[in-house]
């Protein structure tokens, strides 16, 4: 027993060290700016400290109020330079690792955690987006550790979200637009478990989920604000691949999304992979939920409000845009195989009954 635990720590503890070496060869690189990341920092230049909040941020440069403020500070701190505008990202690129390992123990097939550590490590993706001054790579991490957070509350029976879930759903909405999904969906799984379980501090939950609505809509007000007309004709033109084409029909729509979720994986799997793996994902998320519907709605309802807001034109699901997703659908995909191998195994069990009853 001991040797069959040490064996995923050792494979999980290799997979952390690559990924780390691997980040930070890209990050001493310092190669050039490229022309977003030009932009952001140009557009960040020029404003006070706190405007990103109240005005837009020019350049045709959108970006959460706490991360452009962190930028802003490093601005003003720090001799300027490609090591020290990346640095943000570098961290949190660094400490998405470990937090898709911690997110996959709290599934029902933990043996294979390491597995979705190690593709997040050598993620080529996710390893560019650790080195860009771009706010990407904490979507990723932001995203795990809301999850994380979320799960661990779950297992533990807690009759209300921690304190340390309340202050990361709080303050996550200021530093990644994805994580308004994760906090939407954290909120309905409390719903859902102080609807079903007695032991619920119903009182405390309802204040902890309308802080962090309030929240998140304060959030979304000041990403608004950084939307000027031209900004927004140049976002929803740039990333039209990433929404819903409704005009075109349900079928159109059906196939759009599964070659997005697809995608999504293949930025963890490289070319192999896709459809199959969504299906995957999807009966893992059904034996999920047959055990903790909290956790199925945590894990698979920010990808559903994404491609909600998708088809509104309201986010983009493609690209450096759905990485966040990216450790999470993985995390479905185990408990998806191991969920078919017991379908599987009560199919063969249920014939030979039969055959036996003959």
């Amino acid at each position: 027993m001991r040797r069959r635990l040490r064996i995923p720590t050792v494979l999980f503890t290799s997979s952390l060290a690559i990924g780390i070496v691997l980040r930070v060869i890209q990050y001493v690189s310092a190669t050039s700016l490229w022309l977003d990341e030009l932009a952001l920092v140009n557009a960040l230049a020029i404003h006070k400290i706190f405007d990103p909040a109240f005005e837009p941020i020019g350049f045709t440069q959108i970006a959460p109020v706490g991360y452009a403020s962190i930028e802003k500070l490093i601005l003003l701190a720090l001799p300027a330079s490609e090591l020290t505008l990346r640095f943000p990202a570098f961290v949190l690129g660094c400490a998405a690792i470990p937090l898709s390992w911690v997110v996959a123990t709290r599934t029902p097939v933990r043996e294979y955690a390491w597995a979705i550590s190690l593709g997040v490590a050598l993620s080529p993706a996710l390893i560019f987006q650790s080195a860009q001054v771009k706010p990407y790579s904490g979507d990723v991490a932001i995203t795990l550790l809301l999850s994380w957070l979320a799960l661990r509350d779950f297992d533990a029976g807690a009759c209300r979200p921690s304190r340390a879930l309340t202050a990361a759903c709080l303050l996550a909405p200021w530093f990644s637009f994805p994580s308004h999904f994760v906090v939407a969906a954290i909120a309905l799984a409390w719903i859902v478990l102080a609807g079903t379980r007695e032991r619920v501090d119903r009182r405390r939950t309802a204040l902890a989920i309308c802080c962090w609505g309030a929240a998140t809509l304060a959030a979304q007000v000041a990403a608004r604000q950084q939307m000027d007309p031209p900004t927004a004709r140049f976002m929803h033109g740039f990333w039209a691949s990433g929404f819903a084409p409704l005009a075109a029909g349900p079928r159109a729509v059906a196939v759009w999304l599964t070659d997005t979720l697809a995608n999504i994986l293949r930025s963890l799997t490289g070319d192999r992979g896709g459809r199959p793996l969504v299906a995957l994902a999807v009966v893992g998320l059904w034996g999920i939920s047959r055990q903790s519907q909290a956790k199925a709605i945590t894990l698979g309802m920010p990808i559903a409000f994404a491609v909600c807001a998708a088809t509104f034109k309201q986010y983009p699901l493609t690209d450096r845009a759905s990485l966040w997703a990216a450790p999470i659908l993985p995390s479905l995909r185990f408990p998806g195989l191991s969920s078919a191998r017991a379908c599987s195994w009560e199919l063969d069990a249920g014939r030979r009954r039969s055959l036996l009853a003959r």
